[in-house]
């Protein structure tokens, strides 16, 4: 038997969060293991499947999946579920009525998630994560690090679409 858990903090932070609480041994059982965002070869190594669903994304769909949903796992799942869906039997392209509903969904459906990351954020890595265009592209500082390790950024970039749009809709103090 395989058990996996998941938790954005380390399982020996849990442990001992709560002293007056009885606690689990999981960070002596478990092995830790930081999950990143995947590669970003091409679209199709995300979806290898859907040509055997009879559907194939066409390349502009894959394109615009992987744009909207960046390389985290989560997201891409929840666009290539969408799109799937939506796609004309024999697969191909969303048309763009097809396209704006799948897009409409799949950030209805990430609403959620990313409330939880913004909301997981320290004042001032909500501010960095919000000013991250205008932030100067030479360097690193902690705080770009921190966002990178988070899943949020890859090289001073948002993850895709869907963070980036989030991100410009939440009111950070100091910036318009």
């Amino acid at each position: 038997m395989q058990f996996v858990t998941a938790s954005r903090d380390p399982l020996v932070t849990l442990t001992f969060a709560h002293p007056e609480t009885l606690s689990s041994p999981f960070f002596n059982i478990f092995a830790p293991l930081h999950l990143t965002p995947w590669p970003t070869p091409t679209p199709h190594h995300y979806w290898p499947s859907s040509p055997r669903g009879g559907r194939p994304f066409g390349s502009t769909a894959l394109q615009r999946l992987l744009g909207l949903a960046g390389p985290h796992p989560l997201f891409l799942q929840v666009a290539g579920y969408r799109s799937f869906a939506a796609l004309p039997d024999g697969g191909g392209e969303l048309s763009p009525e097809a396209w704006a509903s799948v897009r409409a969904q799949v950030l209805a459906d990430l609403e959620p998630h990313l409330r939880y990351y913004w909301n997981s954020l320290d004042a001032a890595s909500q501010h960095a994560l919000a000013a991250l265009p205008l932030l100067a592209r030479e360097g690193r500082s902690p705080l770009l690090e921190q966002l990178e390790r988070a899943a949020l950024t890859r090289g001073q970039l948002y993850l895709g679409g869907a963070l980036e749009g989030y991100v410009r809709r939440q009111p950070v103090e100091g910036l318009l």
